[in-house]
């Protein structure tokens, strides 16, 4: 499956080439003058851009088939590429727990299924209609302590009322914390082989209209569990497409400095440059070329810089991620280990 889609981009990337090189030709013969020379470089042109529009059907979510197709196309022709891929999809609570346990995997888009899809479709309405309050609610659960109340009724107990009140909101905050109950069982199986393995998690939920971090970044926390339930998802980028040297070299710059860059210069400083071929010069090398961002239905868990192997030797300088640049709604959940968040 890895091979048909790895073919299918390459497909796309040929007939992009070709376009681009069409596209040369035409204006040579235009600048030329050679009229009738132009008619059929203008026909086959078009024939091309037609066929390279055209998108294969994919089951599932399209922009979840996008990423892995997007991810296949980040790998060498090597059918053993997806072993060691920073960023991989998985489905359940096996495959993220054996791809988290991989050294060389960073981050990880958990897609929950047609549960999360239907959540996030439903939040998303309420957004619409409502507008939603904007409220940020923060849990401990602590299996260790018995006499505690459930994180469940204390998350329920703090957030607005106007959510807990009515009959169908309260369904929808059901079906979420169920959601942030798969997270955390997902979370704690990914951890329990590590040295340090999280007994008490934050669980936080929140709906808020504001960018929170538009740079990239990593987090200094073992693990990270996000989904973004409305609005714009978690920018990631492949640890591929990082130069970490040039992180290095952000980091000499004293906080004045950094402060004077500019968001788009400080994630493309992030950024791997791409070496272009001739008549590649109409990509714009932009970061959001190589940046993945989570659809509705996807959880994203991202290792921080304190990640531990199973071996209890730290192993990863945390995944590269920021938050969406736009300010609009977003209802956010996400899961850590509640001793590294307090």
């Amino acid at each position: 499956m890895l091979l048909k889609t790895l073919c299918a981009v390459q497909t796309h990337k040929i007939r992009a080439r070709i376009i681009r090189s069409l596209l040369v030709f035409v204006f040579c013969l235009w600048m030329s003058g050679h009229v009738f020379a132009l008619t059929p470089a203008l026909f086959l042109t078009a024939s091309f851009c037609t066929s390279a529009l055209v998108v294969p059907k994919s089951r599932g979510h399209p922009r979840i088939a996008y990423m892995k197709t997007k991810l296949a196309a980040m790998s060498p022709s090597d059918a053993r590429a997806h072993k060691w891929k920073s960023c991989v999809v998985t489905s359940n609570m096996e495959e993220t727990s054996d791809a988290l346990f991989d050294d060389q995997v960073v981050s990880c888009f958990f897609d929950m299924g047609r549960q999360g899809t239907a959540l996030s479709k439903h939040w998303e309405s309420l957004l619409q209609h409502s507008g939603g309050p904007i409220f940020d609610i923060s849990v401990i659960d602590a299996p260790s302590d018995s006499q505690q109340q459930p994180w469940q009724d204390r998350l329920l107990a703090a957030l607005p009322s106007e959510l807990t009140k009515d009959a169908g909101k309260r369904a929808l905050l059901t079906a979420t914390l169920d959601q942030a109950e798969t997270l955390m069982q997902v979370f704690r199986s990914s951890t329990q082989g590590a040295s340090r393995r999280q007994n008490s998690l934050r669980v936080r939920l929140a709906c808020i209209n504001k960018v929170q971090c538009p740079r990239l970044h990593w987090d200094d926390v073992p693990l990270r569990a996000v989904a973004i339930l409305a609005g714009e998802g978690t920018v990631v980028m492949p640890e591929e497409s990082v130069d970490r040297s040039a992180i290095r070299r952000l980091g000499q710059l004293s906080p004045e400095e950094q402060v004077e860059l500019s968001t788009d210069d400080w994630n493309r400083a992030f950024t791997r440059s791409s070496s272009h071929s001739f008549l590649g010069w109409f990509d714009t090398g932009s970061w959001q070329s190589t940046a993945l961002q989570a659809p509705p239905g996807c959880a994203v868990f991202l290792k921080g810089s304190e990640w531990c192997n199973a071996n209890g030797m730290r192993s990863c300088s945390g995944a590269i991620h920021s938050s969406p640049s736009s300010s609009t709604l977003r209802v956010v959940l996400q899961v850590d280990d509640a001793s590294a968040v307090l």
